[in-house]
């Protein structure tokens, strides 16, 4: 069975919602998997997210399941996500937008389009190679940290040749950086449909 570590950070509090899908993965998955949990909690992103990659790497895990703390998931989704044979496999997720679901308004999602500009909706293939995607619910090769130095996961912002004015997340700067190393990285439509991002509602594509 292949080793994979549920690794959530979060702040000092989490969704009960979310601890009753992490049960409900746990008993599904590990009928395929040799599974493992940790909870970093801290107010910094990035070094929890660091922390989780070392702390699988060095119990020799040989994946990591990058989850939200504020995301909701079906049972199956682990698996599914491996089932593609991926080094980096993620979902999409909808922006919280509270007016537009108190009002039933459609909601908008995080990404938009593929690595070639091809716009999301109007792919017809379960899964799309992507330029980046958020760690919501993200599985990730351990073997891509081999000879990679920390940080893993850092913000990036500044002024590009034109003067133009960036600031990226540590998930687009570690998406970034692999693909700059040969790597690919995928997004899971079909499963992203199933994604629910919490907060003053459920916000869901």
């Amino acid at each position: 069975m292949k080793k994979i570590l549920m690794a959530v950070p979060s702040s000092f509090v989490m969704w009960s919602h979310v601890t009753t899908d992490l049960v409900n993965l746990a008993v599904f998955s590990s009928q395929y998997f040799e599974l493992g949990y940790v909870n970093i909690q801290g107010a910094l992103l990035p070094v929890s997210r660091d922390n989780l990659i070392l702390y699988a790497r060095n119990l020799g895990f040989e994946y990591i399941l990058l989850i939200d703390s504020d995301m909701r998931f079906p049972c199956n989704g682990m698996i599914r996500l491996f089932n593609h044979h991926k080094d980096v496999i993620g979902v999409n997720a909808a922006v919280k937008d509270a007016e537009k679901a108190a009002l039933g308004i459609e909601l908008v999602p995080v990404l938009t389009e593929d690595i070639h500009g091809t716009p999301l909706d109007q792919i017809k293939l379960p899964i799309a190679k992507m330029a980046g995607v958020g760690m919501a619910f993200t599985l990730v090769n351990l073997k891509l940290f081999d000879g990679m130095k920390q940080p893993f996961f850092y913000i990036d912002y500044g002024y590009d040749d034109d003067g133009n004015f960036h600031h990226w997340g540590e998930d687009k700067t570690f998406c970034r950086d692999i693909i700059e190393k040969g790597h690919s990285v995928w997004c899971d439509l079909e499963l992203s449909k199933e994604i629910i991002h919490l907060g003053e509602f459920e916000y869901k594509l």
